[in-house]
This record gives C-alpha cells, structure tokens and sequence, in this order.
C-alpha cells in the first residue's frame, strides 16, 4: 500500500496488527509507523496494540499505550488489560484496574469476568471470589461455561470447595469441553475425590464430547498411578491410543562431559539412545522400589 501510494486509515492499520500474530518483531515496526504516521491518535489502533502487545507477552507494552490513551478509552482497551493481568497472574492490578472500569460505568465482557476470577484465584481471595459470584448471578453470567470455568477453577483450590464446584457445574446448561476439563482437574488436586474425576469424564463422553487435547486423560492417568492402580492406568492410555490422542512430547537436555546431548520422549535418532535408555530404565527401577510414583 505504501509504495502504490494508497491512503491508509486507523481501520486499515488496526487490521494490519491483528495480522501480525505473535511476530512482535512486525508489530513493533509497525507501532513506530504508528506513531510517525499520526495514527496513535485512533482508539481502534491503540485498542489493537494493546490487545496484541498483551496477547504475546508484553505486558509493559501494552501498559505504555493504554496509558498514553488517556481519557479517550473505550471498553476494549480496559478489557484487554484486565485480561492480560489476569494471564500474567497479578490479581490485585486486574482487579483495581476492574473496579476502576465499573466505576467509571463501562460494560464488562465474559473475558474480563473469567481474567477477575482468575486475580481472585491468583491471591487466593475466596470471600471476594464469592462476593463477585453472587454479583455474577445477579447478572445471568454465571451460567456462561468459561465464567463457570473460572468459578470451578477458584473453589477447587480452595479447602471443602468441591461441593461449590459442583453446583456451579450444574447451573451451566450448556457446559463445553473447558469447564468438564476443568472439573476433572479440579477433583484431581485431591485424593479423596479420584472416584469423582472418573465419574465426570464418563458424564463428558456419555454427552458426547471427547476431549481432542491429552490434559484429561493425563490427569486421570496421573490420579491412578498415585494410588497404585497400574491397570487403570493402561486402560487409559490403550483409550487414548485408540482416540488418536497423543501427548506432547517432552523434551530433556543433559550435559556430559561439557557436551550437552538434547532428546525428546520416544527419540529414536539419538547417537547414544541405546545408553539413554538402558540408564533411564534402571533409574525408573531404582525409584520404584524406593515407592516413587511419576506423574504421567
């Protein structure tokens, strides 16, 4: 467009950013033709640099122009920085920067009602979490499934806060595949409720939504090999093998005699993969004598 010589607009250049994708090295140049073309003077530009700045990480970034906005701000930007400090886990700044957004009368989306539940989670402020839940009622929203993930995801780090857990899911009448994934990882952060993880992903493929992602069926894997059932275990990873679901492969670096030798889980290619192996076998038969249960 520039060297046509073709007029450009805020719209055209918001556009533009949300190309950008997570190349920040592009959107980076892209902010300094911003700034020399005089377009930071539209909200829609500065809206899209701060939802993108945010989206990929740079916090402080998008902080700079948000504030540079000023008094010209419309609800977009406010989410979106409530939403990137909720992502990066600083609960108390999303939550001032919410309450300073409902005193000033703008309208809240689901994504910012899910990044302030994710502030309360993050500094562990349950009675605020169920102050702003029954606000969430009040207002209808408490029956969006990801809202319901975020409320599912507060009370199941909390003492006794499973019971809550399970009536939230239950006022959800559409729940999707997040809040059932939720659910099962919420039971699997205690023992006591490893019946009830089974049971709620028998509930999911009973609805019909079998999970395309490995977290579930590695969270149930990890709950029974905790407590010793090594043919539960095997059930689940036959099912997944069965599905087509696999999980990432992880990756794990050691150095040896000043050269450092990088592998992945089921690497084949290795020059010395023989040697690896034989060693982590006997490691894992070391450890499972000594009672050590991995997490899968």
């Amino acid at each position: 467009m520039r060297n046509l010589g073709l007029d450009k607009d805020g719209f055209t250049i918001s556009a533009v950013i949300a190309g950008c994708g997570d190349d920040v090295g592009l959107l980076r140049q892209l902010h300094s033709v911003v700034v020399s073309g005089g377009f930071d003077s539209y909200v829609s530009v500065n809206n899209s640099l701060v939802t993108y700045y945010s989206r990929n990480g740079f916090l402080e970034e998008a902080k700079w122009v948000y504030l540079v906005m000023g008094e010209v701000r419309d609800e977009v930007p406010w989410n979106s920085m409530i939403v990137a400090y909720g992502q990066h886990r600083q609960g108390l700044k999303a939550l001032g920067l919410f309450q300073e957004m409902v005193r000033r009368g703008f309208n809240v989306d689901m994504f910012t009602l899910v990044s302030v539940l994710t502030a309360f989670t993050c500094v562990e402020d349950l009675l605020g979490g169920l102050q702003f839940h029954a606000k969430l009622i009040k207002t209808g929203f408490h029956q969006n499934s990801h809202v319901g993930s975020g409320l599912i995801d507060l009370y199941s780090r909390c003492a006794g806060g499973m019971s809550e857990c399970r009536k939230v899911s239950q006022e959800i009448p559409f729940p999707g595949l997040v809040l059932w994934n939720t659910m099962i990882s919420g039971y699997s952060q205690n023992d006591e409720y490893s019946e009830d993880a089974l049971r709620c992903f028998r509930q999911m493929q009973c609805v019909g939504l079998e999970p395309l992602n490995a977290a579930p069926y590695v969270v149930l894997s990890n709950i029974f090999a905790k407590a010793g059932k090594w043919e539960e275990v095997a059930t689940i990873r036959k099912h997944m093998r069965y599905k087509g679901v696999k999980k990432k492969p992880g990756c794990s670096w050691i150095e040896v005699n000043t050269r450092v030798h990088v592998f992945v889980a089921e690497e084949i290619y290795h020059p010395m993969i023989k040697e690896i192996h034989e060693y982590l076998e006997e490691m894992s038969r070391k450890k499972k004598r000594a009672g050590y249960v991995p997490e899968l």
